[in-house]
């Protein structure tokens, strides 16, 4: 992990270089960074997160989820949110010292970034234990849980596109970050589906980007059915 003055102009490999960490796995995570404290985060694919200083690049501490980790880490009101390929979702402490505040396990793979906005937090999975009968079989979720509880405020279940695995891995699940604005939450579905969301309840949903007209029924559907994909 390289920490590089953006100043320069060049080849500043030698010359720019602020400091480089070499005790990150391969990784394929993105840092966050705490403007509060200053420290930074950042996931590996052999499960580790380092805790080190962003300026100094000094290192605190490491904690091992002991599963891959294909998402990053995300940094909210001084707690750090991460997830794993075996579904464990673990909140840790934004400090020096290593502090496990949390950790449940989910029943199936995290695969995108955990993301926490406005008192809610949200996570996408697949449907390998379904918390609705209603949804069986394999789905990609989007799931919307308080922040302070933990209760489950919603769910989007998406069927799995069907005229080639290729194009919606069998068990993968929903695998990109949400990204909120005001009370809007915009995310790309498992079936490659830009959607736009009401993060109280998805009342207002928009779609674009490969979608058909059986696509847009669906949506219908979803819109008259409290969020219950019914396919």
């Amino acid at each position: 992990l390289l920490c590089i003055d953006p100043t320069g102009t060049g080849d500043v490999t030698k010359t720019k270089l602020v400091w480089d960490y070499k005790g990150i796995k391969r990784s394929i995570s993105t840092v966050s960074i705490d403007p509060a404290n200053g420290l930074l985060f950042v996931g590996d694919f052999s499960g580790f997160v380092h805790c080190l200083d962003a300026a100094t690049g000094k290192l605190y501490w490491v904690h091992d989820m002991k599963a891959h980790m294909w998402g990053s880490t995300f940094v909210a009101d001084g707690k750090v949110y991460v997830g794993d390929e075996d579904g464990d979702f673990a909140v840790l402490a934004s400090s020096k010292e290593k502090k496990v505040l949390n950790e449940v396990n989910m029943g199936y793979p995290i695969y995108g970034t955990p993301i926490v906005a406005n008192g809610r937090v949200y996570i996408g999975t697949n449907n390998n234990d379904p918390r609705d009968s209603k949804h069986e079989g394999d789905r990609g979720v989007l799931m919307c849980f308080d922040e302070k509880t933990g209760k489950l405020l919603w769910q989007l279940v998406v069927p799995k596109r069907e005229e080639d695995r290729y194009h919606d891995w069998p068990k993968t699940g929903w695998s990109s970050p949400v990204t909120v604005e005001g009370d809007r939450v915009y995310t790309v579905t498992s079936r490659g589906e830009v959607v736009c969301l009401d993060a109280k309840g998805m009342e207002k949903v928009s779609c674009c980007f490969y979608t058909n007209a059986r696509d847009y029924a669906r949506f219908a559907k979803l819109m008259m059915n409290d969020g219950n994909w019914n396919g």
